[in-house]
């Protein structure tokens, strides 16, 4: 049976959310609807200059001309404009460790996956691995309209990571530390969508989330690198057959029907040491039972966690999470590396 948790305030989740998974989708024309490539040669570098900023998610609003971003050790989340300028928006005391981030475009709410980790400056605020939540902020009003808790939902240790939202209001979430998918309905009320041992592994478990129209999602665990497609009715699992290591995968992100894009935050190398990590392209032509690898790049990365797609624009997020966070190093400078989709 899955456990359900009604979220606070909730009749802010009513309503139609047709257009909202992220900017671009391509069920609704922003994305490439036929396969792409992407152009190595037309790269930029978008240079963030902010003291331990370490960003994880992004996502774009098409109304404001604003990117979004998560702030990982801060607990916070900044807007960054065509003007180079980046402005804190977003924050509370319980904004521990904000992951993936999302926009519904068509009602101006921004989710917000939030778990706890110990180099977050919040971390007094909540112990390691005892937080995963959906915060809900609406971007008129720059106010928050819901939080939804699921700490409930499970043992500890669990850590709510990244999400992707569907045409129908639902809004999926990775759990890091338990091994469960969650599905919170556009009433917000939460429930364990699937549940599974595969998703298990070290040193976290699913973290990537997207959504495809055809009514499943999919997840990669970090630990094994193993791709799973879920429905996201009956909650039943299926791997994905692959032909590339994804060990060190972080956010996905369905630029198509068929074409995939993971930022792998590192590589597992032959020595078992972690590299600063690779952007790769999947693509399949079975819907989703196998798919191959038909790009990667290493040039620029370093620990990239998140992308976006903008027209025939890719954005990928350069954390630094693993080779400065997570060493105890400060870091002032960041990157958003800016491809051609052609």
């Amino acid at each position: 049976m899955r456990k359900k948790l009604l979220g606070l305030a909730s009749v802010f989740l009513l309503g139609s959310m047709s257009s909202c998974w992220h900017v671009g989708d391509p069920w609704n024309g922003g994305h490439p609807t036929q396969n792409v490539s992407i152009d190595t040669v037309d790269v930029q570098q978008i240079v963030l200059e902010k003291e331990n900023l370490f960003p994880e998610g992004i996502a774009y609003d098409l109304e404001s001309k604003q990117v979004f971003l998560s702030a990982y050790k801060e607990g916070a989340i900044y807007s960054y404009d065509h003007k180079g300028q980046l402005v804190k928006v977003f924050e509370s005391d319980l904004m521990i460790s904000p992951g993936g981030v999302k926009i519904d475009q068509k009602r101006n709410l921004m989710y917000v996956a939030v778990g706890a980790i110990g180099v977050s400056d919040k971390y007094a605020n909540a112990e390691n691995g005892a937080l995963t939540a959906l915060a809900v902020y609406d971007l008129k009003t720059k106010e928050q309209v819901n939080w939804i808790d699921l700490t409930s939902l499970g043992e500890l240790p669990c850590y709510g990571n990244d999400i992707c939202l569907d045409q129908y209001g639902n809004v999926y979430m990775t759990d890091s530390q338990r091994p469960v998918v969650y599905k919170i309905s556009k009433e917000g009320e939460a429930e364990v969508l699937a549940q599974s041992d595969q998703f298990s592994g070290f040193p976290f478990n699913l973290n990537g989330i997207t959504y495809h129209p055809d009514g499943f999602i999919l997840t990669v665990q970090m630990g094994s690198g193993i791709l799973f497609k879920i429905d996201t009715e009956t909650g039943s699992v299926a791997e994905v057959a692959h032909d590339t290591d994804l060990r060190g995968g972080d956010g996905i992100n369905l630029i198509n029907e068929n074409q995939l894009i993971v930022a792998q935050a590192y590589e597992v190398q032959e020595d078992g040491s972690w590299s600063l990590g690779a952007l790769k392209m999947l693509e399949t032509d079975n819907d989703w039972s196998s798919a191959s690898m038909t790009f990667k790049t290493t040039k620029g990365m370093n620990g990239p966690t998140n992308t976006e797609v903008i027209n025939d624009n890719l954005l990928v997020v350069q954390s630094y999470i693993g080779s400065k966070l997570f060493a105890g190093q400060s870091q002032s400078q960041f990157e958003i590396t800016k491809y051609k989709l052609k």
